[in-house]
């Protein structure tokens, strides 16, 4: 699942924070940070089928976080195939 935000335009910023949620309008858990520059995120640890929200936030060099971008829904991709009945 691929999340993308916009970079921010503040010269101060040092890093995006990624917070992960199942339930639309919580701020959910922190799953990752990425460096200032980064945009995209590939999130691999998604059930199939399951709507995960996501918030984005900038944090700067003093430990200021930025107000949250949130995103629209994102569906865990479906499984490729049917798992085999008998596992």
């Amino acid at each position: 699942l691929v999340l993308e935000w916009e970079s921010s335009l503040e010269d101060d910023v040092v890093a995006y924070e990624i917070y992960r949620s199942e339930i639309e309008g919580q701020p959910g858990v922190l799953i990752t940070e990425v460096a200032f520059g980064i945009t995209s995120l590939t999130d691999t640890l998604v059930f199939p089928n399951v709507a995960y929200y996501y918030t984005v936030v900038a944090r700067d060099k003093a430990g200021n976080v930025s107000s949250a971008q949130y995103s629209a829904p994102r569906m865990g991709n479906p499984l490729p195939f049917d798992p085999p009945a008998n596992l």
